[in-house]
């Protein structure tokens, strides 16, 4: 087949821009740090991202609302262990007050010190985060212990939150109790937490008036009442405490994922910039010489034509 001159200079302006198009493309992707910069550029590796990246904002998702679950169950772990403690100090006292080693005038003091320390209790019990009351139930913008403004002696406190569950799903298929919303007794029967402080406050209360009327038997029978209010507060704290450590263990485990998915999606966009530079420097050697081999081949052809 003839070569002619049209041929020659149409192959050397195909192997000009191929060798322009591959350099442009060297140079995208290195100001870009990127393998890719369009899903055509390697279909395969924009699919594989898509997906990493579809993965880790479904994992971030899960990740606030386990962190948003954890603050909420740390603010409920220092309540209920302010209410134990409560509990278990004034146990003591009144155990202690229950002997004959107390008169009156010092069973009259720690009649005023219960009376203060139910007061304290029912602050606590309407313990907030952020603007929202911990122990109310779905009611979280209303206070769920106040007084009965109806009670002359202001001793009666009222309950207006609810008894339902608050729920997160801090994983896939995960869903766990955020409030503590009860317990349950020997006989599997539920007790709820709003009849647990409010009973721990009335015993407070009972086992004040037992120590101001002087009542050996009914201090006693007081401090067993505060007994049974320390035990179920307890066990309270330990359900939250369970739970709270169930979800440390998965924001752990979240945070450990999405440095792995990170690093997946680095191996996979990322690019060698060393290598790109290598790249770029042997596609310009070639067009260099694309150039040169051009401007040769064009000079013999125009020697041959004016011979001719």
């Amino acid at each position: 087949m003839r070569v002619t001159q049209r041929m020659m200079v149409d192959r050397m302006v195909q192997y000009t821009n191929q060798t322009m198009e591959r350099l442009a493309k060297l140079q995208s992707l290195g100001a870009a740090e990127r393998k890719f910069v369009n899903f055509s550029d390697n279909p395969s590796a924009a699919a594989a991202s898509l997906s990493l990246r579809s993965t880790l904002n479904s994992s971030a998702s899960y990740l606030e609302t386990a962190r948003l679950t954890d603050e909420w169950m740390t603010a409920s772990e220092v309540a209920l262990e302010k209410l134990e403690s409560i509990a278990s100090r004034y146990l003591v006292k009144v155990r202690g007050a229950a002997t004959d080693t107390l008169g009156e005038d010092e069973r009259s003091t720690v009649a005023a010190e219960l009376e203060s320390a139910r007061q304290d209790a029912i602050t606590t019990a309407n313990s907030r985060h952020q603007d929202s009351y911990i122990f109310a139930g779905f009611k979280i913008k209303t206070q769920p212990f106040v007084i009965d403004p109806d009670d002359p002696t202001g001793l009666t406190v009222l309950y207006q939150g609810d008894d339902r569950t608050i729920q997160r799903s801090i994983a896939p298929n995960q869903l766990i109790d955020v409030n503590v919303d009860g317990l349950y007794d020997a006989a599997g029967n539920k007790v709820y937490t709003k009849d647990i402080f409010l009973n721990f406050f009335n015993n407070l209360q009972q086992a004040a008036d037992a120590l101001r009327s002087d009542d050996t038997a009914a201090i006693a029978a007081a401090a067993d009442a505060l007994e049974e209010s320390l035990t179920q507060l307890s066990e309270l704290r330990g359900i939250n405490g369970a739970r709270l450590s169930h979800v440390n263990n998965t924001i752990g485990y979240i945070e450990d994922t999405q440095l792995a998915l990170q690093k997946s999606l680095a191996n996979n966009e990322n690019i060698n910039l060393a290598e790109v530079i290598t790249q770029m420097r042997q596609q310009e050697i070639v067009y260099q010489a694309i150039l040169e081999v051009s401007s040769r081949t064009m000079a013999t052809a125009n020697l041959f034509q004016y011979l001719g």
